[in-house]
Formats: structure tokens, sequence, C-alpha cells
């Protein structure tokens, strides 16, 4: 017990000493819709409670418990970004303490190895996007209940029949866990490998039994993730195209056990090429690989049980974000949140194996090169932190470590935009257009400098021509339009164009179909 506390402090300790410059830290990207203006978290309230539970106020995913936490800190902070990055520093330090303890019960006796793998999680740069961001609070939150779950898995795999109670709050860590982000649902998939790698006394029919509660209520929670999405139009269905996303989700997992061993020059988006196909020589590649890494894994199953079980775990962990399901993003830091406490023990693992038992020389050698990597993965999380001061200071970060990702420019053009300072703004967007000239944002954001400024009949002329040379139906040009038109005091042409936003096909994510069914109401009230 004292060796843990022991742990536990110098976890703490080194979380705190390595995140504590992300505090003073401002809202970025998302946090606008999912916070900002999402008034449902504003606050705990009974007509809050209802809606983060019984609907999607932010019009985009259904997460109630990390909304929770949003309107706890509401209550404490109003608005005040400090209060957020705190709540968020907390958050991941019980998840360190989690995962340390989930460790100290799988690594029964090698308390060592237990507070070395967890050192290697509380220090890896992949992290510095969940924590450092408001937004990705919810791999904060499901990641705590994902580890207290397994833990508490642990426990009653320990006590057996008296452990009854382990067993429920396991559960009820779960549905917790699902109900703060959707990836959580591959804990019933960990909890068959504690029952493969860590067998009790019961025969494996019944230790498997254990398992059944936690892939029903994953499956339920799947249909109403999917039921949300589908409703949100951020998902339109699983089965159509999976053939296709094949290729690309065999690479996608090398692409992030690349990113894992490597984390550095970090960036919001990783530019991901799919495969042709399957006979593209990349999927080829990337299936050759997987096929042997599996076949290592069950080969040295018992040599290396630990070991076996860490790269089991980090592989089934991968699965739902590395393109199977479909997304607009493939690779992204957050999503290897989960993944990475598998990497992280394989990694603590290797090591101890290479320091136990050997001579002098190598035991030095391998506390050298672990040293080298604990300070080298602490140093760039430090730096990556002050890179998330905002949205500007994030975005030329990544400009200057990618100055080719066309993404980039539009984001840090919209961005400086919205802080006011336009010249900036468009000089970013135009280096956009040049790069693809198809893009919409220029010419979009010069009309919406236009209207910002007062000049409301030379913006619609520019909106209507952009309009017209599309040829479709755009959200975010249709709800301008009617905005500018409920500003001249038409709102018989400003409910025209709102009509026709919220049933445009094309979004520019500037404006979302929301607003304009928002916009309608008002006018409808008054």
């Amino acid at each position: 017990m004292r060796n843990r506390l022991l742990h536990i402090s110098l976890l703490l300790l080194a979380a705190i000493a390595l995140y504590a410059n992300s505090l003073p830290n401002s809202f970025n990207f998302d946090d606008q819709a999912l916070l900002i203006d999402n008034n449902a978290v504003h606050g705990i309230t009974a007509a809050n409670l209802k809606a983060v539970f019984t609907s999607v106020p932010n019009h985009l995913e259904y997460l109630p418990v990390r909304d929770l936490t949003y309107m706890l800190d509401y209550q404490i902070w109003g608005l005040d970004p400090l209060g957020y990055h705190i709540t968020n520093l907390i958050f991941y330090l019980l998840c360190v303490i989690m995962f340390y303890l989930f460790m100290a019960e799988i690594l029964a006796g090698a308390g060592g190895a237990a507070f070395a793998a967890a050192l290697v999680y509380a220090l890896h740069p992949v992290h510095v996007e969940s924590v450092a961001s408001i937004t990705q609070r919810n791999n904060l939150v499901s990641g705590f209940f994902y580890f207290t779950g397994l833990f508490l898995y642990m426990r009653h795999k320990r006590h057996g029949a008296t452990g009854s109670g382990y067993y429920l709050l396991s559960l009820l860590s779960f549905v917790l866990a699902m109900l703060s982000k959707a990836i959580a649902v591959v804990l019933p998939v960990t909890a068959v490998l504690l029952e493969l790698y860590f067998p009790d006394e019961d025969p494996l029919g019944k230790r498997l039994s254990r398992t059944v509660p936690f892939f029903i209520l994953a499956a339920g929670f799947s249909v109403l993730d999917i039921e949300v999405a589908k409703s949100t139009r951020i998902f339109l269905g699983f089965a159509a195209g999976l053939a296709s996303r094949l290729p690309g989700a065999f690479e996608a997992v090398w692409a992030y056990i690349k990113m894992l061993l490597f984390p550095y020059q970090l960036k919001v988006w990783h530019s991901f090429n799919l495969p042709a196909g399957f006979l593209d020589p990349r999927a080829l590649l990337s299936m050759a690989g997987l096929a042997a890494l599996i076949f290592l894994i069950i080969y040295y199953r018992k040599r290396y049980r630990v070991l076996s079980f860490a790269a089991a775990w980090m592989l089934t962990s991968m699965a739902p974000v590395a393109g199977l399901v479909p997304a607009a993003t493939i690779i992204a830091e957050r999503y290897a949140f989960l993944p990475s406490a598998g990497f992280c023990l394989s990694v603590a693992f290797i090591f101890m194996e290479i320091y136990k038992n050997r001579a002098a020389q190598v035991r030095l050698a391998a506390v050298l090169a672990a040293a080298a990597v604990l300070i080298s993965y602490a140093v760039t999380s430090f730096q990556r932190n002050f890179e998330w001061k905002d949205q500007t200071t994030l975005l030329e970060a990544d400009l200057n470590h990618h100055p080719d990702l066309l993404k980039t420019y539009v984001f840090l053009g919209r961005a400086y935009v919205f802080k006011g300072d336009y010249q900036k703004g468009l000089y970013y967007l135009l280096q956009a257009k040049r790069i693809n000239p198809g893009l919409l944002e220029y010419d979009f954001f010069s009309a919406y400098y236009l209207y910002k400024t007062g000049q409301l009949d030379a913006a619609l002329e520019a909106l209507k021509s952009l309009r017209k040379n599309i040829g479709g139906e755009v959200i975010d040009i249709d709800y301008l339009c009617g905005r500018i038109y409920e500003l001249k005091g038409d709102d018989g042409k400003a409910r025209d164009y709102y009509l026709k936003a919220a049933d445009a096909d094309i979004p520019m994510g500037i404006y979302l179909r929301q607003d304009a069914l928002d916009a309608l109401k008002k006018l409808g009230a008054s």
C-alpha cells in the first residue's frame, strides 16, 4: 500500500508539472459550438438536465455525462476557460490514477512495472489534444470510467463470489463511459482478453459468461449512438462501403502505431490517403504486417503474456477509430487516447524485460534509453501545450510543421476572420484558394467581411454570385443571405433563405442547419 501511494503521488506530480502550462489557454475549435453557444450546458437546472439526457442540444453528439461536467463548470466558473482547463487536468489525473490501479491489478506483484506503464501513459504527447482541448474532454471522462470499469472487473475476478458488488460497479462504470464517448464500446472485448490472459479458477465458459452483460449493453448503446448520428447527419450508415474502407483501416492501424512510437510534430489534422483497394501495394503491405503482428501476439501469448495482452488490447481498441466506421476524420491524436494504454504497457514491459536479470551494462543502457524516451515525450507534451494557447497559435504551429496542408490554411483563415483580423484571415484563405481554386471559403468570407462591416447590399450581391456559380444549395451561403435580409427588415426573403438553408445538402461547417431552423423559429415568434 505504501508503494502504491508513493507511485500515485509521483504520477500526479509528473502530470501536474507537465500540464500546468495548459491552464491559461483559451477556448478552441469546437468549444464555440459544443460549449459557448450551447445553452443546455450553461448551469445545472432541471431544463438543462432534461435537454442533455433526452435530446442532442449541441446537434452533433449525445454525450450527457460529458455534458454534465460542462454544466458543473459553468455553475462554478461561468465561461472562464481557466476553470474548464482545471477540470480537464483533474480528469486526466484521474485517468492516470485508474490506469495505474488497473495495471497494478493485472500485474500483481510487479508494482514497478505498473508504475512504469502509468508514467509512460502520463507523459505521452498523443494525449495533449485530449487534455488541452476542452471539447475533447469526452476522452478524459470516458477514459476515467473505462479504466475504472476494468479495475473493478479485475477486483471482481480476484474476489470471486464475494465480489458481486465490484461486478455491478464495473457495469455501471461501463455505462458512464459509453455516455461519455462511444469508443468505450471496446471495453467488453478488453474484458474477454482479461479472461483469456489472466484466468482465475473458474472454467472458461463461466469466465466468458461474465462478459455477456457488457456486450448486451454495448449493443444497445451502439444502436443509440448510430441513431443519434443519423439524426444529426454526421453518420449515414455502417454497411455501405465497408469493403472499400477495409484496406484503409489496415493501413490506419500502422499510422496509429507510428504516431504512438514517434509522437513528434503533432498536428490537428493528419493527412491520410486511402489505398485504391485490396490489391494496392500499401494495402497488401499493411495486411501482411498486421497478419504477422497478430501471429506474434498469439504465438507468444504464454511466453510473453503481458506483452501479448498489451498488443492485443491496443489493436482491439483501434478497431472503432481505424476507419471501419464512416467518419470524415480517420487519423487523429484524440482517437489514440485509449489505444495508447496498450502501447504504454508494451513499452514499459519491454524496458522492464531488458532490465530484468541482465548484466550491469545492459541495465544501465535500458535505464538511459527509458529516461531518454520519457524526457523526449515530456518535452514534446510540454511544448505542445503552449501551441494549444488558442486557435491561431495552434494552427500557425501546424503550418510551420506542415506548410502543405490545405485544411490548415482554411481554418487559420477562418480563425483570424472570427477574431476580427479580416486582412490576415483573407490572406490565409487566399493561399488556400491558390492551392485548390474550387474552395468556397475565400469568396464566402469576402462576402462575410462586407456583411460584418455593414455593406449589406454588396455582401448580398457577392453571396448570390457565389451561389449561382456553385449551382447548388449551400447551408452557410443561404443562412447568411437570410441573416442579411433579416437585418434589412425583409422577413419574407429572410424566411425563404432560411428554409433553403435548412434543406441544403452542402455544408461548409460555419453555420449549421440547426442555425437556420432556430432563425425560422425566431421569425415565427416575432
